[in-house]
């Protein structure tokens, strides 16, 4: 929740009440029509009448004034609304997807039109629900395993990754190649004669980094 909207809740809450405002507070209710100076609507021992006011006074009557905050405003001033998507929502996305997860895209709109035709919804607010809640899943299928969905082209995947053997293994060990330094290692520590150890020459490369001078003379 933002600051602004934390500070609405307070104020509807009654917790002002309770605790002390600081300067920050005031000076932020200033510029939100909230902190206002809330008088009757006379002179404080007048009697009501504006006509029977002591003439001589030069004070004017106070009228109350009504904070013009409203609920839309300070809904406006918050970045970002949060929502809420009920059991029913998911549970039936799970079994859309699950179902007929070729078919669905990461679209919402194509997802929407989907949902159509395959389920029978009682009502469009709550289809757009399970569609926008499907392509979020769809989505997150896209980077990985989903916990609680589980597809059959989910379960073909996970088993072709899990017996895959690369026609080259990464630990093929039938040639390896060193340099002069690793050679002269392993002939000190008596490791010479190893099968399949060939020793190379590494021709090592200077690469300058220094910037270029520019237009900048050279020395005499």
């Amino acid at each position: 929740m933002d600051p602004l909207s934390r500070q609405w809740l307070l104020w509807t809450s009654g917790s002002y009440r309770t605790t002390s405002l600081t300067q920050d507070h005031k000076e932020w209710m200033d510029q939100l029509d909230l902190y206002k100076d809330v008088r009757p609507a006379t002179h404080p021992g007048s009697t009501g009448d504006l006509s029977t006011m002591n003439s001589s006074s030069s004070e004017e009557p106070h009228v109350r004034e009504q904070p013009s905050l409203t609920i839309n405003r300070v809904l406006h001033f918050s970045k970002k609304q949060g929502r809420v998507r009920t059991k029913t929502v998911k549970r039936a996305s799970k079994v859309l997807i699950e179902k007929y997860y070729p078919r669905l895209t990461l679209d919402f709109q194509t997802n929407k039109k989907i949902a159509s035709e395959v389920a029978i919804i009682p009502s469009k607010r709550l289809r757009n629900k399970i569609a926008g809640f499907t392509t979020h899943l769809m989505k997150r299928i896209q980077r990985g395993p989903v916990r609680g969905i589980s597809f059959k082209l989910q379960e073909e995947e996970r088993e072709r990754k899990d017996n895959y053997i690369p026609e080259v293994s990464a630990l093929d060990t039938s040639a390896i190649e060193i340099d002069t330094e690793t050679q002269n290692l392993l002939k000190s520590l008596n490791f010479e004669e190893l099968t399949g150890v060939t020793a190379i020459e590494v021709k090592q490369t200077v690469v300058d980094t220094r910037k270029p001078r520019g237009d900048r003379k050279e020395r005499a």
